[in-house]
């Protein structure tokens, strides 16, 4: 078999493993025999190869907001403070850890008074 048609091969395998492996590179490379090195050079040098593994993360991205949606409808509450510190920022709901920064502060003396005894 020419080294064209393994490579054409090797890149079926991978379209088909891709989105089974929830679109986890290293897994991916295991199962199909490959570097990580050689996916990123299939990646960079075949456009519709490219394109093939951008739709199955986005294809992953929109089945993991869907079952986000679900757990929020249901009222989870993990899940409502997850969306709200993520998508609700502009409302408010955010964590905050604020530094003042005192350095700039007059010092503070303190005088300690020793009873007498």
């Amino acid at each position: 078999m020419s080294s064209k048609k393994v490579m054409q091969n090797r890149k079926k395998q991978i379209l088909e493993l891709y989105p089974k492996k929830a679109c986890n590179v290293s897994a991916v490379c295991s199962a199909v025999g490959i570097t990580r090195k050689t996916f990123y050079d299939y990646v960079n040098s075949d456009s519709d190869f490219k394109e093939s593994i951008e739709e199955s993360k986005e294809a992953l991205l929109d089945n993991a907001e869907s079952v986000l949606q679900k757990k929020i409808m249901g009222e989870d509450t993990i899940s409502l403070i997850f969306f709200l510190k993520t998508k609700g920022r502009g409302r408010g709901y955010t964590e905050r850890t604020e530094f003042e920064d005192v350095s700039k502060r007059e010092p503070i003396e303190i005088l300690i008074i020793k009873p007498e005894k």
